[in-house]
C-alpha cells in the first residue's frame, strides 16, 4: 500500500468549497494559539459537509503552519495578523483586491516587502493553496 500525503489546502474543513467565513476563519483561529482551543476553533465555522472533525481540522491547519505552505508572504513564519490575516482577506474575494490585500498584513521581512507588485505575489502564494476545483 502506497499512503500518498495529501497537500495542504485552504479547504481545511474537506467540504470541496474554500470559503473566508469557514475556513478562512478557521485558518485565522488556529493562528491566534490557545484562545481557540478544541472546539472553539470551528465554532460556527465548520461545514456541516465537511469530512474532517475538529481534531483532524486542528492537526490539517497544523500541517500548514509547520510546513510554511501558510506563510503567505514567505518571511518565515506563518502569523494571525500577517498570513492569516492575508489568506481570510483574499477569500473574501474582491472586497481586498490590489494592494488593500497586503495592508498592513505583509511582514516587514518579506522578500516582497516594498515591492510594488508585492500583494500580487501574496496573492499568487494564497492562490497556490486553494483546492483544484476552487
Amino acid at each position: 500500500t502506497i499512503l500518498e500525503a495529501t497537500p495542504f489546502s485552504l479547504d481545511v474543513d474537506g467540504d470541496g468549497l474554500t470559503t473566508a467565513l469557514g475556513d478562512g476563519l478557521m485558518v485565522i483561529r488556529k493562528l491566534f494559539g490557545s484562545a481557540f482551543a478544541g472546539d472553539a476553533l470551528t465554532h460556527k465555522a465548520r461545514s456541516d459537509d465537511g469530512s474532517r472533525n475538529t481534531a483532524e481540522i486542528h492537526d490539517f491547519i497544523k500541517i500548514g503552519i509547520d510546513s510554511l505552505a501558510l506563510d503567505v508572504d514567505k518571511d518565515g513564519e506563518v502569523t494571525a495578523l500577517g498570513d492569516g490575516l492575508m489568506v481570510i482577506r483574499r477569500l473574501f474575494g474582491g472586497a481586498f483586491s490590489g494592494s488593500s490585500l497586503i495592508d498592513k498584513a505583509i511582514s516587514d521581512d518579506s522578500p516582497y516587502y516594498g515591492q510594488a507588485n508585492a500583494w500580487q505575489s501574496v496573492q499568487a502564494n494564497i492562490d497556490a493553496l486553494l483546492p483544484p476545483d476552487s
